[in-house]
């Protein structure tokens, strides 16, 4: 149990939260996104094995104008997240991506294969991600989701 602890704790810091569906349209609401912190809690879910378990963790974001894509945010072990946006769901765009780590002294690699953002109003923020996490020759799917806000 405790090699779960520390792949869902790498999966928190890999994705620092994940993406999410929603209402998109032609328009592109950036300024909905932009600007301060995006905090709250999101659920991780595991699977390793046939063998399932969830943790939640705070989750933080800040986003900002892209290069290359609408918008992007950057996590703790260097990896960029990049986003188009469409209507009000702004959905990766430079997928998978893969990040590598160390957590309580055991080494991990996490590759988010999709991440979805969505917000209608600029303050509360659904977030919703699909990855996979190895770890110690264990290989897991794992999802994030929860809702953020500013």
């Amino acid at each position: 149990m405790k090699r779960r602890a520390i792949v869902i704790s790498a999966l928190l810091l890999a994705a620092c939260g994940g993406g999410g569906g929603g209402t998109s349209g032609g328009t592109k609401n950036l300024a909905n996104f932009e600007g301060a912190a995006w905090t709250g809690t999101l659920t991780v879910t595991l699977n390793c094995a046939g063998m399932t378990a969830s943790q939640q963790g705070q989750g933080s974001i800040t986003l900002s104008a892209g290069s290359g894509a609408d918008l992007e945010f950057s996590t703790l072990p260097g990896c960029t997240f990049k986003f188009n946006v469409s209507g009000n769901t702004a959905t990766l765009a430079n997928g998978p991506v893969t990040c590598s780590g160390t957590q309580q002294g055991v080494p991990f690699t996490t590759t988010v294969t999709s991440y979805t953002l969505t917000t209608a109003d600029g303050h509360s923020m659904s977030v919703n991600s699909a990855a996979t996490v190895v770890t110690g020759g264990q290989n897991c799917a794992a999802t994030v989701a929860g809702t953020l806000s500013r």
